[in-house]
């Protein structure tokens, strides 16, 4: 039925073409072939194409217009991009009219108007203050999703430019805007009352740590008013106890807390915050943040103590929790650290079996015996030099790299139909050579549904019968892609291990 219905698509089409044709040859030579009743046979003939054209693949005129609107859209962004980057350049040798730019951000030329102010603050304060009067500038008021709303609101552009500041002079214009009934304006307010350091709202911006949909901005607002150094000492000293209570509160229970508390306390008092976020009590896997908690230090590029790690290992190994992410992480920053244990524990995970962290250790307990991340070597040989350029070994750790977060991320079809599959003619002997060889009998399979003669080796031939015969494949595939993905953790780690082997191959400068 499929391929009956592109039958009589393409055949629509092409006598459409055909008398489009006819119809340019006629008009060359002086004949009046265009006309009204000739548009309308031109336009229902196109038609028609579009409707028999089965769902997939893509019918060729929309083929050719997707592409011809993306690379219009591709070619205006790149205009725009290089024509703010050239003018922010000039501001910096002969400053602008900040109010008139000011006015061209009131009037919606975000992209432009707003990254050029953010480069002239804080010269830009005052146009920027004053323009919160102006009556253009009022806040958005209807329903909607508050990031969205957030990004439209001429209002919110201008308090959020005021935020990275942290305006004094414009926290006391907008603090009564901290009850206003929208969530959006009640986020940006938050932002720069916190940023701003001003005592007379610090109290409303703690009871906004309380809120979940302020919380994030006041943390931001803190931390930049810390950086700053505009908060009063005894406020600091406030703020921190007030934060350090709020991971503790959400360890209780509620969302795990975000990254920015540790960035927060970190800029408030860095002695202290590296004191409290690594004592035995909070810096241990049992708790339920400790992966969060990790990640966040390592953010700040904490020194955690080398005792710490070493007994995060110890306390992991041997639980249900070995293996996971937080034995990952904790095995990242022994390495990060150049712990002497690093290299004894990351063999030790290795040694207990496929599992994330096995796969952690693997990638990065070469960094230290000389070898770069494999996945960054290859790329950059790949980009300097092309991939004709890739050994042997190189090319085989691509593929099974490459394909494991195709199918990851899309299914088989994504080994056959997405890119131009440069890694597609080693897909059975990338598997065998790291040692997943039920991986490479799953894509054998796979080539088995497109029948006796497999799939075509010309991509575009290829990517045409997937399209073709979509649903029949799926269906096919579907089965494989579970078992595929209940190795896919096992082949990312014997992959590493593979490069391990070859560590002579992806070193920074490879050969």
């Amino acid at each position: 039925m499929k391929r009956t219905r592109i039958a009589l698509s393409v055949t629509v089409a092409t006598l459409t073409l055909l008398d489009i044709a006819v119809s340019l040859v006629g008009f060359a030579r002086g004949e009046r072939t265009f006309s009204g009743r000739a548009l309308g046979r031109w336009l229902f003939g196109a038609s028609l194409s579009w409707l028999l054209w089965p769902k997939r693949p893509r019918h060729p005129f929309g083929t050719f217009a997707h592409w011809l609107t993306d690379r219009r859209h591709r070619a205006r962004v790149a205009e725009v991009m290089e024509l703010r980057e050239r003018l922010i350049e000039e501001d910096r040798r002969h400053p602008p009219d900040c109010g008139a730019l000011v006015d061209e951000l009131l009037d919606g030329d975000d992209l432009i108007a707003g990254r050029r102010l953010k480069e002239l603050l804080p010269r830009a304060e005052p146009a920027l203050v004053a323009a919160l009067d102006d009556r253009r500038c009022k806040p958005i008021d209807e329903d909607g999703e508050p990031y969205q709303l957030r990004d439209r609101d001429p209002w919110c552009r201008l308090v959020d430019l005021l935020a990275e500041i942290g305006s004094r002079a414009a926290c006391t214009k907008v603090a009564p805007f901290l009850d206003h009934p929208r969530v959006h304006v009640r986020m940006c307010a938050t932002r720069l009352c916190a940023a701003s350091g001003d005592v007379a709202v610090t109290e409303r911006v703690f009871h906004a740590l309380d809120d979940d949909a302020l919380e994030f901005d006041a943390v931001l607002g803190l931390t930049t008013a810390a950086t700053e150094r505009r908060m009063a000492p005894e406020w600091r000293d406030r703020c921190f106890e007030r934060l350090l209570r709020k991971i503790d509160e959400l360890e209780q229970g509620g969302d795990p807390w975000r990254h920015v508390h540790v960035r927060a306390l970190f800029a408030l008092d860095s002695d202290r915050a590296q004191r409290e976020l690594t004592s035995p009590e909070r810096f241990h896997p049992a708790r339920r943040s400790f992966g969060r908690l990790l990640d966040g230090l390592r953010g700040v590029k904490a020194e955690i103590p080398a005792e710490r790690l070493r007994a995060a290992v110890d306390a992991i190994e041997g639980t249900a929790a070995e293996g996971g992410s937080s034995h990952a992480d904790v095995l990242e920053a022994l390495i990060e650290t150049r712990h002497p244990d690093a290299e004894r524990f990351c063999e030790r995970a290795m040694a207990a079996g496929p599992s994330l962290a096995a796969t952690s250790a693997a990638r990065w307990v070469g960094t230290l015996r000389g070898m770069a991340d494999p996945v960054e070597v290859v790329l950059d040989r790949i980009k300097e030099r092309g991939f004709e350029s890739l050994s042997d070994a190189q090319r085989l750790f691509y593929a099974a790299w490459w394909l494991v977060h195709r199918v990851g991320n899309g299914g088989l079809a994504n080994v056959y139909s997405n890119g131009r599959g440069r890694e597609y003619p080693d897909r059975h002997r990338a598997f065998e050579a790291i040692g997943v060889p039920e991986l490479a009998e799953i894509v054998r399979e796979a080539d088995r549904a497109f029948g006796p003669e497999g799939p075509p080796d010309d991509f575009d031939r290829r990517e045409d019968v997937v399209g073709e015969r979509w649903d029949e494949l799926q269906a096919t595939w579907r089965p494989l892609e579970q078992r595929f993905f209940a190795a896919s953790e096992e082949a990312k780690f014997r992959a590493y291990r593979f490069a391990l082997a070859h560590q002579g191959e992806f070193r920074a400068q490879a050969p």
